[in-house]
């Protein structure tokens, strides 16, 4: 019976997952072994008496199965209090992700003493944590960024919580699927100390880190955010709003390393394996599996590299031998060994969706063979060259829409119980983008692997990727989010669902199907060279990159005009300036590196990596968090600041980036001008020179830097975050030469700042109020509100939270507001003064 070592497999894995989802408790699973083995043993007195031993063979496996599911069944997790001030030491497990200014990871309990005296609870020793923290100030000093990392041992102090719900995502429940206990949330961390063990994981995720490092500054974010997911499985700088559109698209499997990237990897390597050592050489095949495997290892072994890497080797090894295996042997020989070897794999969702669109795969290689032979063939046999090449292009494409289609519908059930709903534009999204999928990868792992050796040629490269990449999130953006709610897809659906798809797939996998499809493979259409299939697959998409790349060069270009972007980077102020001569300066850049590297990006040149002006207006988190990081990826000409305040809380960190990059600090005060180029300057006109002056309260606001930009006859007023105290200085020192035609408001509107007297002798024609939306603090207050529209019309007064990304346009006497969403009635359109 030639399905028999199919069954077999999937016996196996039918009792892990009866173990694990099944409520049977056991005291103690070895009598299942035992079983297990004796049914194995009357399996081979039947085989000599010649009797069947199928039942036997089917029930031992079942049985083997049931007792690898209970022995690796996870832990029960440890009780953790929560809400009281905690002293633990931990070990960090896993790369740390930058989170803002600090970072999130992974860590083991190593002791817990229950620190200060008013903790009364403690966390049980090796009990795992999801911890926020930021970076110790000695490790800021002796190490660039990621100045945490995997094996190091902290000394953590703070607040563990069991969190909640996030809307319909069941945070604890995920978190205790991947075995934590609680969060925490750390106020102060000291360095113990890096690991000495695990040595060769340590250097695995040094070596992750360092290409993401080449990738973070030879291509422009938001594009070298998805080049890291893409190429590393690393996606924690993708930004929501990316992560968001590949999700609303059906595009979401492409930021998953699966088999899509490690088919490419491998095709790639056994091509250039097979060029140098020759076809079929047992050398080549050697080669080739030796990259897919450390590609495997780079990219974090998650469950569909591994999936991929297992069934990519023995496609491999059936080349090197000169024998065939069928593809659904392979997929259950890969769900053996990786259910084997960790039983609880089974509930990773991504396991599941990657067996199942394997699966769908399998289903439907035959269709593909039958259209491409019946469409292709008889375009090949009419002899013309333009018929040839219309029938290669349609066996793509039907390949295309076959694969997406059966892996989508295959996956239907899991994404629809997970997410709610079914994306009804997969399909064609991913037809659209899989032709980039090959130029993306190629030229991420190019810019990784030249950005070891030469920083600058990495962005000469990272240049040439940004276009695939930026083809792929065009993509994402531009198909509109058709969602299906599938209220109806419950479990029991599930199970027929994949029943009649294991079914399916076992039908078509008959060796009779098998010779039908490989006759129609044979002779039935025609194929380019190589080369000229290479040429074919790359030309629309360069094509289509390089009209992308033009149109963002010719959005980012100087015009002849100033442009002041107040960006839409959530709770904080950021402001991009871009003089009519193409100077560029940045005033501070929000709380989060991805928000301000990704609106950067967006609106500056690909690969222009300079700033001729930083400014700081003062070192708040929400001022220069995301600042910090860009200074780690820019050269700036200069950095402004106006005090140095060592108290911050990132001081370390912003002290360190000005070291490490060497970039030139200039400390500023009132009376400081400085010209950005013809009709442009940025004059200084607080804080005083003597420090803060006779009642203005001392505190970091106080401290902010404030900023006349003047371009001929228009002019801004940024303000930092100064309060009323402070405004009342300004008003005293400057009277009426404070009037601006455009206020940054102070303090994301805080009711602390823009009192009424300061708005009176600014007397703008325009306000903006930086501030995220639905913020913890409820700014702009209403009262700011109120203030501005006593002097401003309401529909000049704008807000990031509501209106997203502001920009201002002026050519040194008229002046144009654009806004990047449109809403509330306002008119974003044409000159107001």
């Amino acid at each position: 019976m030639r399905i028999f070592p199919e069954l077999t497999l999937a016996a196996m894995v039918a009792g892990v997952g009866l173990a694990l989802w099944s409520e049977v408790t056991l005291y103690s699973h070895w009598p299942l072994l035992m079983l297990a083995l004796a049914g194995c043993a009357v399996a081979v007195g039947l085989r000599v008496l010649r009797l069947p031993t199928g039942p036997v063979i089917l029930a031992a496996a079942l049985l083997l199965g049931f007792w690898r599911g209970h022995s690796g069944a996870p832990l029960e997790l440890p009780i953790v209090p929560e809400g009281r001030a905690t002293e633990v030491a931990v070990l960090i497990t896993d790369a740390p992700v930058p989170v803002r200014s600090g970072y999130r990871f992974r860590a083991r309990v190593l002791s817990a003493d229950g620190g200060p005296p008013e903790a009364d609870g403690s966390i049980p020793d090796d009990a795992n944590l999801l911890v926020y923290a930021l970076p110790p100030p000695e490790l800021v000093d002796q190490r660039s960024p990621p100045h945490l990392r995997y094996g190091d041992t902290l000394l953590v102090s703070g607040r563990v919580e069991h969190p909640g719900p996030i809307g319909d995502f069941d945070y604890a429940a995920w978190l205790a699927s991947r075995q934590i206990a609680a969060v925490m949330w750390v106020q102060e961390s000291e360095f113990l100390g890096a690991a000495r063990t695990a040595r060769p994981t340590a250097v695995l995720h040094s070596v992750r880190s360092r290409l993401a490092g080449a990738l973070q500054r030879g291509i422009s974010a938001p594009q070298s955010a998805l080049a890291q997911a893409l190429l590393l499985g690393i996606r924690g700088e993708l930004p929501e709003a990316v992560k968001d559109s590949f999700r609303t698209a059906g595009m979401s499997h492409l930021l998953a390393i699966s088999g899509l990237h490690v088919g490419i990897v491998m095709a790639l390597s056994l091509a250039a394996a097979t060029a140098a050592a020759g076809r079929g050489s047992p050398l080549a095949v050697a080669m080739a599996a030796s990259v897919v495997w450390i590609y495997a290892a780079l990219s974090g072994f998650d469950p569909p590299v591994v999936r991929a890497s297992i069934m990519g080797s023995l496609a491999l090894t059936q080349i090197m031998l000169g024998r065939g295996m069928r593809g659904v042997t392979a997929l259950l020989l890969a769900a053996t060994v990786m259910v084997g070897a960790q039983p609880a794999i089974l509930n990773s969702l991504s396991f599941q969706l990657s067996f199942t669109a394997m699966a769908g795969v399998l289903v439907g290689l035959p269709l593909i063979s039958m259209l491409s032979a019946t469409i292709g063939g008889s375009l090949a046999a009419s002899g013309s060259a333009v018929a040839r090449w219309l029938g290669y292009g349609l066996t793509l494409l039907i390949a295309s829409v076959v694969i997406s289609t059966f892996t989508t519908v295959a996956t239907v059930p899991l994404v629809a119980m997970h997410f709610g709903s079914i994306p009804l534009m997969s399909v064609p999204a991913t037809i659209l983008a899989m032709p980039a999928m090959p130029l993306a990868l190629v030229g991420s792992a190019a810019t990784a692997i030249v950005g070891q050796l030469a920083a600058p040629l990495a962005v000469a490269v990272g240049t040439l990727t940004w276009g695939p990449l930026a083809w792929l999130m065009w993509v994402a953006d531009a198909t509109p989010a058709v969602l299906l709610p599938a209220p109806w897809l419950i479990p029991s659906v599930a199970v027929g669902w994949y029943t009649g798809l294991g079914t399916l797939v076992a039908l078509l996998s008959a060796p009779r199907v098998r010779r039908t499809a490989n006759n129609w493979r044979r002779g039935s259409t025609w194929r380019p060279s190589g080369l000229a299939r290479l040429l074919v697959a790359v030309a629309p998409v360069a094509a289509l990159t390089v009209l992308l790349f033009a149109f963002q060069l010719s959005g980012s270009r100087a015009d002849g005009r100033l442009h002041v972007y107040v960006l839409d980077i959530g709770q904080g102020d950021a402001i991009l300036v871009v003089t009519p001569d193409g100077r560029q300066m940045l005033v501070d850049g929000g709380p989060d590196p991805t928000a301000i590297l990704s609106a950067l990006g967006s609106r500056l040149p690909a690969g222009d990596r300079k700033l001729d002006v930083v400014a700081a207006t003062h070192l708040d988190s929400d001022h220069v968090g995301g600042l910090i990081g860009v200074l780690d990826r820019y050269d700036a000409n200069v950095v402004l600041q106006s005090a140095d305040t060592p108290d911050s809380v990132l001081h370390p960190q912003w002290r360190s980036v000005l070291d490490r990059r060497d970039h030139s600090l200039v400390t500023v005060e009132q009376g400081h001008r400085i010209r950005l180029g013809d009709h442009v300057v940025l004059e200084v006109l607080y804080p005083p020179p003597d420090g803060l002056p006779a009642g203005v309260e001392k505190s970091t606001n106080n401290l902010s830097m404030v900023m006349r930009l003047t371009h001929g006859e228009v002019s801004f007023l940024l303000t930092g975050d100064v309060e009323q105290d402070a405004e009342r200085f300004l008003v005293a020192t400057f009277g009426p030469s404070l009037k601006s035609d455009v206020l940054k408001v102070g303090h994301h509107g805080s009711r602390s700042s823009t009192s009424s007297g300061f708005v009176s002798s600014v007397a703008p024609e325009s306000a903006v109020i930086s501030a995220g939306r639905e913020n913890r603090y409820r700014h702009p207050s209403p009262d700011v509100i109120g203030r501005l529209e006593e002097e401003v019309d309401p529909d000049k007064v704008f807000l990031t939270a509501r209106d997203g990304t502001v920009e201002f346009i002026s050519d040194g006497t008229a002046l144009w507001v654009k806004t990047e969403l449109p809403q509330g009635g306002l008119d974003s359109t044409g000159p107001y003064r």
